[in-house]
């Protein structure tokens, strides 16, 4: 989930309007125009003109190999786990995601608990590009208020799970729903250079008042990280 942002191509260096110097493509442009202006001052002036025709065709070539921005995410439950260069993958199809519940893959979690995980990305780009990365929290498979017919009890947790969520021992979101941590569009403050990567550490609770109404119930919660290159 990335994209790149687009900016004028920088002139030539010779007298030519786009110079005679050959330059790569600028590292956050995959594909650019250029425009040549006339400004002329406020003083009289007459011109002759001569109707001039004609035909042409230009090729460009343009490599946007290295101006693409890349993502890799990991994860883990573990205590103390830090990220080794086997844990990364790409973020999209395949973001970091823990499950909640009573299934053999899931995390158990019972009103008034906790689970803790450590979440993290990477800045994987093949170009030298630095990027600022946000993090959203998402319910793969929401169900909102469904109830199961069967035992009349809801069947998702997402909506009543808080979330305490720290950067480098900063606490950025303390006790918030996913709903609330998303409306802050947080992101890191600096942009993460290439091969630089980050780290966040999550707590996720489920309140002592969730009651029976939410017995066996479950949820998935995928970390969503997206950035642009700076």
């Amino acid at each position: 989930m990335a994209r790149l942002t687009g900016r004028p191509c920088p002139r030539g260096t010779g007298d030519h309007p786009f110079g005679e110097e050959k330059s790569p493509v600028s590292r956050k442009t995959f594909a650019c125009a250029g425009a040549a202006a006339l400004v002329l001052g406020a003083g009289s002036l007459a011109f002759t003109t001569a109707a001039l025709t004609g035909s042409g065709t230009s090729h460009w070539l343009l490599d946007g190999s290295a101006n693409q921005f890349d993502l890799k995410t990991a994860g883990s439950v573990t205590t103390g786990w830090v990220p080794t260069p086997a844990d990364w993958q790409q973020g999209n199809p395949s973001p970091v995601e823990i499950e909640i519940g009573d299934g053999a893959q899931s995390q158990g979690l019972g009103p008034g608990h906790s689970v803790s995980a450590t979440v993290a990305v990477i800045n994987a780009s093949p170009g030298d590009l630095d990027g600022m990365i946000a993090v959203h929290l998402v319910d793969p498979d929401p169900h909102g208020d469904e109830i199961d017919p069967t035992t009349g009890r809801y069947v998702d947790l997402f909506d009543q799970l808080q979330f305490t969520i720290s950067d480098d021992g900063t606490v950025i979101a303390d006790g918030l729903t996913a709903e609330a941590f998303n409306a802050l569009d947080w992101a890191w403050p600096d942009p993460v250079a290439r091969d630089d990567h980050r780290t966040l550490d999550v707590t996720i609770t489920l309140p002592a008042e969730v009651d029976d109404r939410w017995q066996g119930a479950r949820t998935s919660v995928q970390f969503a990280f997206s950035g642009e290159s700076a």
